[in-house]
């Protein structure tokens, strides 16, 4: 059977199950994870900020950036379900892809209430 280079071919190795996500997968959502959490948690201080200090414009920011935020977790939530559909991952690979699932959804989520806070801020300014 032939198996593209970066496939793990499914099997014991050494008594461990070896992975079936390619082996490039794993990295490049992990990345794009991590880049999400640094676009929400910027866009939750900028809005606080935007709160304290009563500014506009960063209030502003923050409102137009959340749309950067949202196509990210789509991007995300696509390249899972594309592992899925497939690879078909089992067990670990599988409930990482879960957890990731997970974890987008809350990310997005703490861009939106950064989003509210920052349309609080401009009516209170």
């Amino acid at each position: 059977m032939y198996f593209e280079e970066g496939w793990s071919v499914f099997g014991k190795k050494n008594g461990k199950v070896e992975s079936l996500l390619y082996s490039g997968d794993r990295e490049k959502i992990l990345a794009m994870v991590r880049e999400m959490g640094s676009m929400a948690s910027e866009a939750f201080r900028l809005a606080v900020q935007s709160l304290e200090e009563r500014d506009d414009a960063l209030a502003e920011r923050v409102i137009e950036e959340d749309d950067a935020i949202d196509d990210l977790e789509a991007t995300i939530d696509h390249e899972c379900l594309c592992s899925i559909a497939m690879r078909q991952p089992v067990r670990e690979d599988l409930r990482f892809v879960f957890a990731v699932l997970k974890i987008i959804t809350d990310l997005e989520r703490i861009g939106d209430q950064g989003v509210n806070i920052a349309k609080k801020a401009r009516v209170l300014n």
